[in-house]
């Protein structure tokens, strides 16, 4: 069931991620530091390919502000949010 009710952001399958930390808070769950080990990962990941990325742009010819990489993660949590 899709929810297209704004008011109601906490019904349906997907959830708005505003309802979803409120719903984690009310659970105890310190959302602040969830989302910093969350973007530590992130970072951490990015961190791991920029020499590759730096040295493909040379191989290309193509100077960094003409291209953009788009990158998606799924990050998996388990019942300790770790």
């Amino acid at each position: 069931m899709q929810n297209d009710d704004a008011e109601e952001a906490d019904s349906g399958f997907k959830w708005s991620m505003t309802a979803f930390c409120t719903h984690l808070e009310e659970l105890g769950v310190d959302c602040s530091l969830m989302w910093a080990k969350i973007y530590d990962v992130i970072i951490k990941s990015l961190l791991c390919i920029e020499q590759q990325t730096k040295a493909q742009l040379r191989r290309s010819n193509v100077h960094r502000s003409n291209c953009y990489e788009l990158l998606g993660y799924d990050i998996l949590l388990d019942s300790n949010l770790t």
